[in-house]
């Protein structure tokens, strides 16, 4: 028997479609599939790690994220400006 491993990686929000365009954008995916009338949509990963699935939820987020995404890239800065462009923000650097 194997071990258990992350197959999923799902992140709550309230508009699931726009975060969807900011990390299919931003990890140069795309969607592999919508759920539920909307309500849940996942990115194509191939073999590249665990899938993200976003899903819509009600409720407005009130307190600290407790799930975060790291990123590892070639050139910090300039995809540190892209985020800001798009939205997002840098936290810390590691």
């Amino acid at each position: 028997m194997t071990g258990p491993r992350i197959s999923h990686v799902m992140i709550d929000a309230q508009d699931p479609e726009s975060l969807a365009r900011f990390w299919t954008e931003l990890l140069q995916t795309q969607v592999s599939g919508r759920f539920d009338e909307g309500r849940l949509a996942f990115l194509a990963w191939g073999e590249r790690g665990p899938a993200i699935g976003i899903q819509r939820v009600p409720e407005p987020k009130v307190s600290k994220n407790r799930v975060h995404v790291d990123i590892e890239v070639d050139d910090l800065e300039e995809w540190t400006r892209w985020v800001r462009r798009h939205g997002g923000s840098r936290v810390a650097d590691h």
